[in-house]
């Protein structure tokens, strides 16, 4: 699996010239609304759908009458100055929970920080980052290693895990990234390995519980 990629990987640099699609995908924090404006970006139909990073707390109650998916990443905290979402680890929980990791611009530093929808206040224990801050672009491979150290995507669909939920909880935990191309792919292989090998251990089970 691993030569499929290109852990060396790294973008010239997370500002500067991008297609519309690309910078509204790095721009606004609700999951379904990011997705929707990026659709219409691409047709270049026109922007229907509300194109802001964040939405006033007014619309996201409307949005959460509506259905509980539309609260997805919406809770976000606000983008500071000079920043833009890097990588993000959408969930297919009840709300749709998303972790967004973030890139800000600052001289000739460029800082990092992992947020979450329940952040009441914003700790460096919270979640772990290293390196904080960079004078370039991450490569694929410091991405990565940020992401599973804090268990993004193992922890959250192995405690969704009951022993035989496979196929609903495989693809629990998806990445995507408007920086980095082949993240998203690198995920869903590592959710497709997981899910085989746990087919193969049920098969292993079943098999010795019928020859004793």
């Amino acid at each position: 699996m691993t030569n499929r990629y290109d852990f060396d990987f790294r973008p010239r640099s997370y500002w500067g010239p991008q297609s519309l699609s690309s910078y509204y995908g790095s721009h606004i924090n609700g999951e379904l609304r990011r997705q929707a404006v990026k659709n219409e970006a691409d047709l270049g139909t026109g922007l229907s759908v509300p194109s802001e990073p964040s939405l006033a707390s007014s619309a996201r109650s409307i949005q959460a009458s509506i259905h509980p998916w539309l609260m997805g990443g919406e809770y976000l905290p606000p983008f500071r100055p000079n920043e833009v979402e890097i990588a993000r680890i959408t969930l297919r929980s009840v709300t749709m929970d998303v972790f967004s990791l973030r890139a800000r611009r600052s001289g000739e530093r460029i800082y990092f920080r992992l947020v979450d929808e329940y952040m009441e206040k914003e700790t460096t224990e919270q979640f772990i980052v290293k390196p904080r801050w960079a004078k370039k672009p991450l490569s694929m491979y410091q991405l990565i290693s940020i992401i599973d150290k804090n268990g993004l995507v193992d922890d959250y669909r192995d405690s969704n895990f009951d022993g035989s939920n496979i196929d609903k909880i495989f693809d629990f935990a998806t990445a995507s990234s408007e920086y980095y191309p082949q993240l998203a792919a690198y995920y869903d292989t590592r959710n497709e390995v997981w899910r085989s090998e746990r087919h193969k251990e049920l098969e292993q089970n079943s098999a010795r519980e019928t020859f004793g």
